[in-house]
This record gives C-alpha cells, structure tokens and sequence, in this order.
C-alpha cells in the first residue's frame, strides 16, 4: 500500500508545530509532511527541518486568512495514496492511529464529537474527485461543506474516536485580527465566541448555495524552493452582491443574538433584533469598524 501524506496548515503558528510534527513523525506509513505556511509574519524555514519528512510550502502573497485556499494547496500537492489532514493545534496518536483499518472507508475522521470534523484520513482520489474544499468559504464551515458533499456523493464515511492525543488552546487573533470596539473591551469572551459563530453560520449560509464544484478551477505556480504562489482568483470575492447582502445580515444578526444571549430584559431583546437591521443598511465598512472585525464566511 501506498504511504501516507499528512497536510498541515499555518499561518503564525509555528510556536505549535513541534509537537504537532514530532506526533505525526511516528506515523508508519508517513511519506512526507507538507507544512502549508499560508504567508505567516515570519516565514517558516525549510532549513530548521532537515532530516525530518516535513516539507516546508510558503505560500506568497495572501494577505487574507483563507483555510479552504490554504488547505486545497495540501490536498493538491499530495502524491501519496492517502491524505491525512491534521491542524497544527492537534495532537494526533499514533500508536491507536496504527491499529485502525482506515483501507475500509474513502474518508475516516478522528471525531470524538458529532461537531468537530475537522480531522481525518482520506484516499486522495477522493479528495481530488470533490475538487478539495469550497473556496467561496474561508474559515468556518469549510469542514461541514466538505463532509455534505461527501455524503452527496455516496461515499463510505467513518468515524473513529481516541486518535486525537490533545487538542492545543489557542486564539485565532492572529489568523482573525480584531480592532479594540466596544463590545471586545466589554466582554472579550464572549466577543471572541460571537465573532466565532458568526463566521460559521455564514460559512454555512454559503455552502448552501452550492457553489463549488470541479468546473472552479485551481491553479498553482511553485518555485524550485517550494515556494507557492495561488494563481486561481479568490472565489469568496465572486459571490454575488444579492447573497453577500444576505451573507452580512445573517453575520450581524448571529453576532448580537449571541453577544447579547444573556441579558433578558426587554431591551435587550429588542437591541439585539434592531441592531442586526440598523446595521445592514449601512456600508459595510461602517460594520466593521463598529464590530471589529472583517464580516465574512
């Protein structure tokens, strides 16, 4: 049997990768580890892995966080048989990852939880087949569109639990950088949790309009030092205005229905469903400057 490839994305996060890479090191049948440094601050370099498996990718040039971009590099550069995608704040085990029988399924995710799908094994055949993961999504959701379209597809799926050794507490303000407002000095934890779930269930809102198949294209231009640069347009800027309309209503309604999930007084429940359409009408960089962060999926 072919070997395995395991894809990992970073992006200023190569505090993490240590671990992450010494657990995935014990892998068996690991080919090779792609690192997808999606244009971190400082650039990651190749030369402080030598005699590892890992493979350094520096994407060039993406000056916005985008998960699905960065992850479709991996999953495109893959030669190997398999697939395996683990994020850099995950902790895989080895040990119980070498007693599963992941040959059975098209997609085996190491899923201790109905909602973190986040991590799996997949033939690469199959990862390709779906054209990889929806770029008019960029950073929630994007794990949930990829298991619905599997489904759709009628392929074997699986779930096996115990693989994840330790997932790292982290935040993703580096990924997701947020201006001082007024709402984050207020209650920054559940500023942060809001921001979270707004981004989901616009990244949810987008999958459901099926965009994403294998007439968009991908395309990628690499140097001889494994330096990337994303040559395909970034789809999430060609959604239509009509759903980016309704994209940034869903965005502001979730994040005061949340912000304001614990406050029952009659004001609050009439804030939180004013603001949502006050907001709406306004231009979108007037929302962003009063929330703190860039309104997207």
């Amino acid at each position: 049997m072919n070997k395995i490839t395991v894809i990992t994305s970073s992006r200023n996060r190569e505090n993490f990768l240590e671990d992450n890479i010494n657990h995935v090191s014990k892998i068996e049948l690991l080919k090779e580890h792609l690192i997808i440094d999606f244009s971190s601050e400082k650039k990651i370099d190749q030369s402080n892995y030598e005699k590892t498996k890992t493979k350094i990718l520096n994407i060039l040039d993406e000056n916005e966080w985008s998960i699905t971009r960065s992850y479709n590099v991996g999953i495109y550069f893959s030669e190997s048989e398999y697939t395996m995608k683990i994020d850099a704040d995950i902790l895989i085990d080895p040990e119980k990852f070498s007693k599963l029988d992941f040959q059975n399924y098209d997609i085996l995710y190491f899923q201790d939880n109905e909602w973190d799908s986040g991590n799996f094994i997949a033939k690469t055949s199959v990862l390709k087949e779906i054209n990889g993961y929806n770029e008019f999504i960029k950073s929630r959701f994007d794990d949930n569109d990829l298991l619905y379209r599997l489904k759709k597809g009628n392929y074997k799926i699986g779930k096996a639990s115990g693989i994840i050794k330790e997932k790292i507490d982290h935040s993703d303000e580096l990924r997701h950088s947020s201006s001082d407002n007024y709402f984050k000095k207020k209650s920054p934890e559940v500023y942060s949790y809001a921001v979270v779930k707004s981004h989901n269930n616009s990244g949810a809102y987008i999958s459901s309009l099926n965009l994403w198949s294998k007439n968009c294209k991908l395309n990628y231009k690499i140097s001889k030092n494994s330096e990337i640069k994303i040559i395909h347009c970034k789809y999430y800027e060609k959604i239509k205005f009509s759903s980016n309309l309704k994209l940034k209503f869903i965005y502001l309604k979730t994040f005061f229905r949340i912000y304001y999930k614990n406050e029952n007084n009659y004001f609050y429940a009439i804030l939180k469903r004013l603001l949502p359409i006050a907001l709406w009408v306004m231009p979108l960089k007037i929302n962003e400057k009063i929330i703190g962060v860039k309104i997207s999926s």
